[in-house]
């Protein structure tokens, strides 16, 4: 049977108003809206398309004050049809068999159109319900109970559910968005094809779902929750290659910041390209600058920033050949990427700003997995589309996007843990002069705040236990997720180390054959710092060249270190309380200057001590960084 919004029936009337034919029922449709937006015009492209209005209260009012007498001639209020008037005030609207009966008749059963027929019951093919707004209620300050109770929509959910469960016969809108789509269907005469009827008819379903669901867990206050996950992306699979059903999904409703723009991005690049993303954001709103980070395994390898641009020495460090000045964000990146290039291999970069090209082309270089940023340039993004034989995992990111979810759940061996989301942002205040404790030195030059910040950020979005060093330009070395503190001050301390010992002139002399790959290369240069495998890469003709760079020797490598300390203002950052002194010593034989910690250890005086000794500064900003 060819599919038609109405089926052919006699002459009947309604309450006093006749059918205009004998043979073609007028086509209905319910409006009962507690969102006035776009509603009028709507309403007026309905009845040019010879619809008949069914409306309740206040949406009635609406329409009755602003259309035109002639589309006025096209407009019933509820009580029309029915007979019987709203009660209760306004409780009691449309729960009523010939609203429900004209809604949910099934118009390929002769039976049931011979019942509508006889009621006198017009069979209502388009249905546009949005519910009262329960969830904005309750968000109020003065929100109570009897507010809440007052904002529990029961005719328009049953309207809805009505509409959607008939939805091979009825058009069922729920969502403002979907009234301009409706509208062009419906101008350009053409019919609705079944599959988009079963998507509006979905669509009711998941809005009614979510309805209830804040409803129940309001009553419940918090004892039960409801969540609502939307796919938005199928990953490869989990964490590991057996586990499936792996996805990234939207919360409640929202939206999904998250582009896909170039190939299959797995779970673990979902999670260090999320978190990754997090550090660069709040360090470009707190320090103002160009950030990137390189991430692996949800913890950073590295974290630059792109202002000042970058000097000589590092230019030779980083292998960069220019003639003239590196881009911002190209900057940003060589500096993440560089400050611990072994961890680096295989990672997964997240940049503050829009890639260019040159950055583009120094990533290209790298064995990286993928990249989240708000936006690429066109070639940039052809560079990067042809990494790993254009495989290469590239996601773009609404900038604007803001977690607004006040409840973090986290699934582990058929529980559920929860938590408020660790969303306040580290600001200049975190390491203001106010925090300072009572060391001896108390001098905290405007870049030692930046470096302590730098490092507080980055351990933030780093695995438990951490501990960052930094400087006002760069992440130099991260120990992270360690069952002791001290061993993250040291692990974190000995690649600080070696960061700054790529820089030593020895290191720049040494020259490499053009076909050695650069992850050899980074390998070779931490085995000349290292002192290990020295005769075979010195030897003429071997990996190296022929030039003789002798090796380093320990007072070297001291003086050196001590040097590039002295002018760097090295921080330390813990997002936990140091508990003992060794800590404190530890820090200090890296070159540390400054230390932020929470403080609140019993030992706190005994640590304050140890920098005094030092001539060290430390800040308590009792702020706890766990993250696991």
């Amino acid at each position: 049977m060819k599919k038609r919004l109405l089926l052919l029936i006699s002459f009947f009337s309604l309450n006093g108003f006749c059918m205009e034919s004998e043979t073609q029922r007028e086509k209905y449709a319910l409006l009962s809206v507690s969102q006035k937006n776009g509603i009028l015009p709507l309403a007026q492209s309905l009845i040019k398309n010879n619809y008949t209005i069914i409306s309740t209260g206040g949406t009635y009012s609406s329409l009755e004050e602003n259309l035109s007498q002639w589309e006025k001639r096209k407009l019933l209020k509820i009580s029309d049809l029915t007979g019987f008037p709203e009660i209760l005030d306004g409780r009691v609207k449309t729960l009523h068999p010939k609203i429900h009966g004209a809604i949910l008749a099934n118009r390929n059963l002769p039976t049931h159109q011979q019942e509508l027929d006889q009621l006198d019951i017009p069979a209502i093919d388009v249905v546009v319900v949005n519910l009262y707004p329960f969830e904005e209620a309750i968000k109020k300050e003065n929100a109570s109970m009897d507010i809440a109770v007052e904002n529990i929509d029961i005719g328009g959910v049953t309207l809805l559910r009505a509409a959607a469960k008939n939805f091979q016969h009825v058009i069922v809108i729920s969502d403002p968005a979907d009234y301009e789509k409706f509208q062009q269907i419906l101008e350009k005469n053409e019919s609705f094809d079944l599959k988009q009827k079963q998507l509006f008819a979905l669509k009711a379903f998941k809005h009614t779902a979510r309805y209830d669901a804040a409803i129940a867990n309001f009553f419940s206050a918090g004892k039960t929750l409801y969540r609502e996950y939307n796919l938005g992306q199928n990953l490869k699979y989990g964490l590991n290659p057996y586990q499936k059903n792996a996805g990234l999904y939207a919360i409640n409703g929202g939206t999904n910041p998250f582009k896909i723009l170039n190939g299959n991005p797995g779970y673990v690049n979902l999670l260090d390209a999320i978190t990754g993303w997090q550090l660069v954001k709040e360090v470009r709103e707190n320090l103002n600058t160009v950030c990137c980070a390189s991430y692996k395994h949800v913890s950073p390898a590295g974290v630059g920033i792109g202002e000042p641009s970058l000097s000589y020495p590092e230019m030779a460090a980083y292998d960069v050949k220019s003639d003239g000045e590196v881009t911002a964000v190209a900057t940003a990146f060589l500096r993440a990427r560089n400050g611990d290039p072994k961890s680096s291999f295989g990672d997964f970069i997240a940049c503050s700003h829009k890639v260019d090209q040159e950055t583009a082309q120094l990533i290209k270089r790298e064995v990286s997995d993928g990249i989240i940023a708000p936006g690429y340039e066109p070639e940039a993004l052809e560079i990067l589309k042809s990494k790993k034989e254009g495989n290469y995992s590239i996601i773009e990111v609404d900038p604007a996007y803001c977690n607004n979810n006040n409840l973090e759940i986290r699934e582990l061996f058929g529980v559920a843990l929860t938590q408020q989301p660790n969303s306040g942002e580290l600001t200049h205040d975190l390491v203001s002069e106010k925090n300072v404790v009572t060391t001896k030195n108390r001098y905290l030059p405007k870049e030692a705040k930046q470096a302590l910040l730098l490092a507080s950020i980055a351990a933030k979005y780093t695995q438990s236990n951490s501990v960052v060093y930094a400087t006002p330009l760069q992440v130099i070395g991260v120990g992270a997720g360690q069952q002791n503190r001290v061993d993250c001050v040291e692990l974190a301390g000995k690649k600080a180390a070696q960061f700054i010992l790529r820089h030593h002139p020895k290191v720049q002399q040494l020259c490499f054959n053009a076909t050695l790959k650069r992850p050899d290369r980074n390998n070779a240069i931490n085995d000349f710092i290292n002192g290990t495998n020295i005769d075979h890469l010195l030897v003429k003709g071997s990996q190296f060249a022929p030039l003789h760079v002798l090796p380093l020797t320990e007072n070297e490598k001291n003086e050196f270190l001590k040097t590039y300390a002295h002018l760097s203002n090295i921080a330390v950052s813990s997002d936990g309380f140091f508990p003992f002194e060794d800590n404190v010593e530890k820090a200090a034989q890296f070159g540390a200057r400054y230390i932020a910690q929470p403080g609140g250890s019993v030992r706190d005086q005994q640590i304050i001590e140890a920098c005094d000794k030092n001539n060290m500064v430390m800040l308590h900003t009792n702020t706890r960084l766990f993250t696991h």
